[in-house]
């Protein structure tokens, strides 16, 4: 019988954790996928590299929200089972308290080492990965970098400045382009 309430307890608090860290971390997602928007708008970066991009940056902030998650869920499991009165029946069933605790660091322990694993290997892994796709990726939406009455110098070498854009036609009035040119000193 106290294998069976360790396991509901253990259950409950498994998927209370599994609940708060996915909607968590789907919110800060969320969140900082929208401060990425700068990738299409400014940079000239197309969709499929925005939204892989975005992608490659869950774990991480998975791994940052994973302890936090745990405590909170782990408090509020304890505070559920205390309202209910499932704790009074735990302690008159003959469970005691040092044997609850233990159970729950056991839990823990593993949990723990989910974790370790996730921010040694998983996620500098896929950060890695989303850095180089930005890299290499190629700029998709050019006409989204041309703005009017500024100087571009996203390309490397090239620096375009546009006057005025005509709106209706998509053409460009007055456009100048530069190219960047090295200059070599002679130090004496």
């Amino acid at each position: 019988m106290k294998k069976l309430i360790f396991r509901k307890f253990l259950l409950d608090l498994f998927w209370s954790f599994c609940v708060l860290i996915i909607s968590f971390s789907v919110i800060v997602w969320v969140i900082q996928a929208v401060n990425y928007l700068d990738y299409i708008s400014e940079d000239g970066h197309g969709f499929k590299v925005y939204f892989l991009y975005t992608l490659f940056n869950f774990p991480k902030i998975f791994s940052k929200l994973f302890l936090i998650s745990l405590f909170i869920s782990l408090f509020y499991i304890i505070t559920k089972y205390e309202n209910d009165n499932e704790l009074s029946i735990y302690w008159s069933v003959g469970i005691s308290k040092i044997n609850l605790v233990n159970k729950v660091i056991k839990f823990s322990i593993l949990l723990l080492i989910f974790q370790i694993f996730l921010t040694s290997y998983i996620s500098p892994k896929t950060q890695n990965m989303s850095k180089s796709f930005i890299r290499s990726s190629n700029i998709d939406f050019f006409p989204s970098l041309i703005k009017e009455k500024k100087f571009i110098d996203t390309l490397s070498n090239l620096t375009i400045y546009v006057d005025e854009k005509s709106k209706k036609k998509k053409k460009i009035k007055k456009y100048k382009k530069k190219r960047k040119k090295k200059k070599l000193m002679n130090i004496k």
